[in-house]
């Protein structure tokens, strides 16, 4: 499985794990299993990290991931979203995804270090 996601009720983190080639498709569908499931609560935090993945989207599925993402925040309170991207292409997606996230009420934040993600995501930083 390219995407392993993982919720931490007591931490209050939804922790998603990407490895190998991933899909916009994907990624659609662990978002929706992981908004779904009855352990992740009203503004929780999310930590994507990227650093072995390799997305195969485009700006069409960040787009539609995004008015997915807005169909989720209207439900629920939104936690802060860090996403963890080691390459400059990962890295320039994720940006987009910031880009597009901007009309959220949420915060997504892009970082290089899974340590200043995990800082940021949960309020340290």
């Amino acid at each position: 499985m390219p995407l392993a996601p993982y919720i931490d009720p007591d931490a209050g983190i939804a922790a998603i794990t990407g490895v190998g080639n991933i899909t916009g498709t994907e990624i659609s569908e662990v978002l929706d299993a992981l908004h779904a499931d009855p352990e992740f609560q009203s503004g929780m935090a999310e930590i994507w990290d990227c650093r072995d993945a390799h997305p195969d989207v485009s700006l069409d599925d960040i787009r539609n991931m995004t008015a997915g993402r807005m169909r989720c925040v209207e439900i629920r309170d939104a936690g802060r979203t860090a996403i963890v991207a080691s390459t400059d292409y990962v890295y320039g997606l994720a940006r987009q995804v910031q880009a597009y996230a901007e009309r959220l009420p949420c915060e997504v934040g892009v970082f290089r270090q899974y340590e200043n993600a995990l800082e940021w995501v949960i309020g340290e930083a």
